[in-house]
């Protein structure tokens, strides 16, 4: 499966300082696609889905619950990805 490249996964830690979107976390950091990572996700948005606007940094707590973060940047890339 493909996801995001080193050197994007690199600038994100750095943007955003090491830690979770949430809660500030910074063990068990996963990098989470806002627009989920399919295959028909990725004939529709193509190399966008690998980007850093489409990732959200997450603790492992709260990947698992991710819908609850991820709703309002969701709208936003889907209205701007058109």
């Amino acid at each position: 499966m493909i996801t995001f490249s080193p050197e994007t996964r690199k600038e994100i830690l750095i943007e955003r300082r090491k830690r979770c979107e949430v809660c500030g976390e910074k063990q068990g950091l996963t990098f989470h696609h806002i627009i989920h990572n399919t295959k028909t996700n990725r004939k529709i948005y193509g190399d966008k889905l690998q980007s850093k606007e489409n990732c959200m940094l997450l603790c492992i707590k709260h990947h698992s619950n991710y819908s609850l973060y991820d709703r309002e940047r969701l709208k936003q890339l889907r209205s701007q990805w058109k």
